[in-house]
């Protein structure tokens, strides 16, 4: 679970502090909405969030499997626009969550 809290709004730009586990013993992070751009990106990770990378070779086993198991129940394998990724790929575990929820509601990507 992630908890985030709106802390500055401008034209420009829309700031978060998000907390990973809502555990405030720890340092926040901050995650910046671009709303001309509509973009999302972390501005400083919080301390207590997890960062993790996928490698492309994780990334095509993952896929590989999917597609097993969706030739099992009679689906065609996955797209390109379905499963995009190509290369290494990471993330902050608990920014990502907040991310995602922002870019609904703020439709950005």
């Amino acid at each position: 679970m992630v908890v985030y809290e709106r802390i500055d709004v401008n034209p420009k730009f829309i700031r978060y502090r998000y907390y990973p586990e809502n555990d405030r013993n720890y340092a926040p992070g901050t995650i910046i909405v671009d709303m001309e751009n509509k973009v999302i990106n972390v501005e400083e990770p919080a301390e207590a969030d997890i960062y993790f990378v996928h490698s492309a070779e994780e990334l095509l086993m993952m896929r590989e499997a999917m597609d097993a198991e969706r030739a099992e129940q009679g689906l065609p394998e996955l797209s390109d626009a379905e499963f995009p990724f190509e290369d290494d790929v990471a993330c902050y575990i608990y920014a990502t969550h907040a991310i995602a929820e922002l870019s609904k509601k703020y439709r950005c990507r």
